[in-house]
């Protein structure tokens, strides 16, 4: 089936840091929108013609034809909640050293504006999308619309659950589509969307818990800091003793992402990153969802994404120094298998500081 018109109503159930040209005022715009259904498609699998074909390329196609428009119309209308400007971590009384401090050091020093739930208040958009495919175009699939509405997150620091979307309604092609209610619900839907190169876990508090929205951010900051510190897990701490050890041939967290910049107490600061590659973007997403049972988190494991094994990169200093070790995937597989994951937050910071309230991991897809 595909998809001509839309009608979603949205609500922001997590800090939603989206702008336009001024980064320090808050704004919901149509083309952040259309950005992320270009990326949904291409990680459901869109080839790069199709994707063309649906939301244009102002370079031209592979094909060497024109630059084409964009089939796709994205309307934003109705946007209403909460909203604050020009904030930094200080203004939302945010330390460092809290759980959401480790996902939003970014804004320690940078301003940007917000939208944020106060209460039982959350900030809400609508929004229209109408689909006119051109002549031998590829139509706008379904799949990729469910996927952004139930997935999706907009804005700066998205990729660790911040701008979290939830739809309160949606029609396509004039037919109200159900939202899911459970887990359960929630998980046959994925099954419908996703792939077979996705993983998608969730952090479920013992039976007759939930989290709140801030709960809900801080076991996700939690559960990756519990992986990836170096003063927590395994994997960092060899990751941070690489430039210092020649012994060492292998590093794990470029799986999460690249450049990787490690400062040390001496004052020296190397980074991490892929020759010839400036970014390579998490393949790893958190993303807050709500559910009869409260606000459930969620980590999206897009393994198609994913630097391969053994992918040579570049370890460098500020002083020329600079040596090349190996990509292991060891931390990668490792986060995406429940028992180890509900093992390791049980024995971490966040474990003692949630205290009677197990978390379990459950792999939902």
């Amino acid at each position: 089936m595909t998809v001509n018109t839309s009608t979603i109503h949205f609500h922001l159930i997590t800090p939603c840091f989206s702008s336009g040209a001024n980064q320090e005022k808050a704004e919901i715009r149509g083309p952040s929108i259309r950005g992320q259904l270009r990326w949904w498609f291409r990680a459901l699998g869109g080839t790069a013609e199709e994707e063309q074909s649906i939301f244009g390329t102002i370079h031209g196609g592979r094909d060497g034809k024109e630059p084409r428009s964009s089939s796709v119309r994205v309307r934003v209308s109705h946007v209403q909640g909460p909203r604050k400007d020009n904030q930094n971590l200080d203004d939302m009384g945010i330390k460092l050293r809290e759980f959401q401090g480790y996902f939003l050091w970014p804004l320690r020093k940078n301003r940007r504006g917000r939208y944020y739930p106060r209460g039982k208040t959350f900030p809400s958009f609508t929004l229209n999308l109408n689909h006119r495919p051109l002549v031998g175009g590829k139509e706008l699939p379904r799949q990729t619309l469910l996927a952004f509405a139930l997935l999706g997150t907009l804005g700066s620091r998205s990729r660790r659950g911040y701008g979290s979307l939830w739809p309160q309604s949606i029609t396509f092609n004039g037919e109200d589509v159900p939202i899911p209610q459970t887990l359960e619900e929630l998980q046959g839907l994925l099954e419908e969307i996703l792939p077979k190169d996705f993983t998608v876990l969730a952090l479920v508090r013992e039976p007759g818990k939930t989290w709140d929205e801030d709960e809900a951010l801080n076991i996700c900051a939690e559960s990756l800091r519990a992986f990836r510190c170096h003063k927590a897990s395994q994997w960092g701490k060899d990751d941070h003793d690489v430039p210092y050890s020649q012994d060492s041939t292998q590093v794990y967290r470029p799986a999460l992402g690249l450049p990787l910049t490690q400062r040390y107490r001496n004052g020296k600061t190397f980074k991490t990153s892929k020759p010839g590659v400036n970014r390579w973007a998490s393949p790893l997403l958190f993303k807050i969802v709500r559910l009869q049972q409260g606000f459930m988190p969620l980590g999206i494991f897009c393994n198609h994404m994913v630097m391969k094994k053994d992918t040579l990169l570049s370890v460098e200093g500020r002083e020329g120094e600079a040596r090349e070790v190996r990509l292991s995937l060891d931390l990668w597989e490792a986060m995406q298998d429940p028992g180890r994951v509900s093992a390791i937050l049980e024995r971490s910071h966040g474990g003692r500081f949630f205290g009677k309230n197990r978390v379990l991991c459950k792999r939902l897809y």
